[in-house]
């Protein structure tokens, strides 16, 4: 299983508007079915998960990518950045006058490499053994194709000067961890999934999804890795978001034949366990459900 993740995370490709999607195990087919915006950045969709499990190939950088300054991310991301930047001026009764840094965005294969490399030669000098060390290491900085950086939908930010817990406790970082879903960030490694996500507390790890997803991620307190359990238990979920709409969300195999009469603003995005799709759209009554295959 692992070893079909990542030769999928390696084939599949970028797609904006599809009319189908049939998939195979081996790879990724086109056929005309229906018309569906399928949200991905060059193989690793907005909800793409990304860790030891479900690494990237070496060779994967996603197309999407603009410069912000002296970094680059995914062009949804940096228009959300934006965004949730702008509020956090505006708001700064609550999240203090206080300048949001950005230090880290899309960071290649090979930086990675080089970057998890040198956390290791760190616990080495401290006397562990290679292995220690690199278990150790692990635990903070991801080893190459493992991290989200990579796919560009990750930033590292901080008000202290510096990346690290206590910015969790400074008003910036209070006003983040309680107000980033509304611009479809997550913080993707909390104090409280540290035992699922296996990362240690990273109050400076933002990672977007995008809504209504980080909503719903933020209101029923579930990391990443848990989202598309949650899904598969709760299909199809509807969601009333911030504006009163109701959406539906739901994970399924493969996208249907049809859709619901009364549904708008449908879009999909792969998951990347099994090559499942996350599939979203807004209802114009609560009471239409659709059972998806």
């Amino acid at each position: 299983m692992r070893k079909a993740s990542y030769l999928y995370n390696c084939m599949i490709r970028y797609a904006y508007t599809i009319r189908v999607a049939c998939l195979t195990a081996a790879a990724l087919i086109f056929c005309v079915l229906t018309t569906v915006q399928v949200h991905a950045n060059d193989g690793a969709g907005l909800l793409w998960l990304v860790n030891t499990d479900h690494p990237l190939c070496e060779g994967f950088e996603p197309r999407t990518l603009v410069d912000v300054g002296n970094h680059r991310m995914d062009g949804k991301v940096a228009d959300a950045y934006e965004k949730l930047t702008a509020a956090m001026q505006a708001e700064k009764a609550e999240a203090g006058d206080q300048t949001l840094y950005l230090y880290s965005a899309y960071r290649s294969y090979g930086r990675q490499k080089d970057l998890f490399a040198e956390r290791i030669r760190h616990y080495i000098t401290q006397g562990y053994s290679r292995k220690e060390a690199r278990e150790r290491a692990a635990q903070s900085v991801q080893p190459p194709g493992a991290s989200e950086h990579q796919t560009g939908l990750a930033l590292d930010v901080s008000s202290t000067g510096a990346l690290n817990q206590a910015f969790g406790e400074t008003p910036a970082g209070e006003w983040l961890a309680a107000n980033a879903h509304r611009f479809g960030f997550i913080i993707r490694y909390p104090q409280s999934k540290t035992h699922t996500t296996n990362i240690i507390y990273e109050p400076w790890h933002l990672r977007y999804v995008g809504t209504p997803h980080a909503e719903i991620m933020h209101a029923r307190d579930l990391a990443l890795e848990e989202y598309a359990d949650f899904l598969a238990a709760h299909t199809p979920f509807i969601f009333q978001n911030a504006a009163g709409e109701f959406q539906s969300v739901t994970i399924c195999d493969k996208l249907p034949d049809e859709w619901p009469p009364d549904a708008i603003n449908i879009s999909a995005t792969h998951y990347g366990q099994g090559a499942r799709y996350i599939v979203t759209y807004t209802i114009t009554t609560h009471t239409q459900i659709f059972t998806f295959p």
